[in-house]
């Protein structure tokens, strides 16, 4: 028998557990070992408000001690329509689905996108979505995620009917962002359910989708009656620096995916926002919608998630912006003469470094900073980018940002690859 009986993503089955994680406080992290870590993942992303958040812990408690389950097929509990009442009313949507994930969100919205054109008649199937998206681990959310195509391979065959956009190799030229979305609709429309995208492709490496695309997207939609899905799991309730991209964007999605950041990390929770238009042409149609799992909804995960919009009322006063901008400005100081590309939003960062990077010393670069006690997340998509990303607690500090944004950087230029492909030279590595 395995020493370790525990399964993790993307690792080894005989992996043997080097250290285990004991406690938190805020953006720190504790092992069994007793070291102490910055978490500039931000757990995995989730945790916008902190380890060991008091209001969220109390209104857990105090939801536990009410009722703990209510069963969503014959019943609905007060929390779970109030919160669904604030929460779509903050989003500006009609309807509120809930998940236990974003992947589970995911899944229904492309159910959903489907089930809309067979109500429209229109016969439309496909689902678009971009070459380097990632929308989750099950099968229709796999079959969505661009960059996981190699990975998922063994498991095929995936969803049929799934038509990719490529994201331009230049990034900031919203021209070639825009070709890209006219050939998709010139060539597919007739077919095109629905499109999903993150309007800042994480893990394919912290891209933000221009503006100008994001509104091209939505006319075209629009003109053609596809169905507009927008994936805010990771960027949704304030990690950009605004709560919601689309809305900050003015932009009318037809469904929003939800989840991360939803409870804090405390408690598994996901949803599914429908806009006006489409509750209403189900509605019409006299149709329901066939998409449940025994703990959508739970009463204690919504208890959680009702905590965090209320600590969202005070959204501004935690400065995400004011912060993400000063992380980045030391980090593109420090790495002025690395060739790195330091790019962003809020509290949401990439540090794309020269492709041709070793895997060793990109490794080399990831275990070191760990080293230096600060938790780092990475992205790496061959022919596009590779790099590190920071999704750090709203509720860091300043100062603490600045110390990690400088000790990042000093551990990447102290790479000897990263330095000499800068100036035009080349290094072998002995291990």
């Amino acid at each position: 028998m395995l020493k370790n009986p525990l399964m993790r993503i993307g690792r080894p089955f005989d992996e043997e557990e080097e250290k285990l994680i004991a406690g938190g406080d805020g953006e720190y992290l504790f092992d069994s070992n007793g070291r102490k870590y910055l978490d500039l993942c931000g757990g995995i992303w989730n945790t916008p408000f902190g380890y060991g958040n008091k209001y969220i812990i109390e209104k857990i408690k105090k939801q536990a001690e009410i009722l703990p389950f209510c069963n969503l097929i014959t019943s609905a509990a007060d929390i779970q329509v109030s919160y669904a009442e604030r929460l779509t009313r903050y989003l500006g949507m009609e309807k509120l689905l809930f998940t236990c994930s974003g992947s589970e969100a995911v899944e229904a919205a492309i159910k959903a996108a489907r089930q809309y054109q067979s109500i429209k008649n229109s016969g439309k199937r496909a689902v678009a979505a971009f070459n380097l998206s990632y929308h989750g681990t099950s099968y229709g959310a796999m079959s969505v995620s661009g960059i996981d195509l190699s990975i998922t391979a063994p498991f095929g065959p995936l969803l049929d009917g799934i038509e990719w956009i490529q994201t331009p190799q230049d990034i900031y030229d919203a021209v070639k962002w825009n070709r890209e979305i006219e050939r998709l609709f010139s060539e597919k429309a007739e077919n095109l359910a629905g499109i999903i995208i993150e309007p800042v492709i994480a893990s394919g490496g912290v891209i933000e989708v221009p503006d100008e695309t994001l509104r091209y997207i939505e006319r075209l939609c629009l003109e053609n009656d596809v169905m507009l899905i927008y994936d805010e799991v990771s960027t949704g309730f304030g990690r950009t620096g605004v709560p919601f991209v689309f809305k900050d964007r003015g932009i009318k999605p037809d469904l929003v995916c939800l989840s991360k950041g939803m409870t804090n990390g405390y408690m598994p929770l996901g949803a599914l926002a429908f806009s006006k238009r489409i509750a209403g042409t189900f509605i019409q149609a006299h149709e329901t919608f066939e998409h449940f799992s025994s703990q959508s909804g739970n009463l204690i995960s919504t208890a959680a998630a009702d905590a965090v919009l209320d600590i969202m009322e005070d959204y501004d006063s935690y400065g995400v912006e004011r912060k993400g901008e000063c992380f980045r400005k030391v980090l593109a100081e420090e790495l002025k003469d690395t060739g790195a590309d330091v790019r962003g939003r809020g509290l949401m960062t990439g540090i794309s470094l020269d492709q041709r990077l070793s895997d060793a010393a990109f490794k080399s670069i990831i275990d070191g900073i760990e080293r230096q006690g600060i938790l780092v997340y990475y992205f790496n998509n061959p022919g596009y980018n590779r790099g590190l990303s920071f999704f750090p607690p709203f509720t860091i500090e300043e100062e603490t940002l600045i110390r990690a944004a400088h000790a990042v950087a000093k551990k990447i230029k102290r790479e000897p690859e990263i330095m000499a492909m800068a100036h035009g030279n080349k290094i072998k590595r002995t291990a």
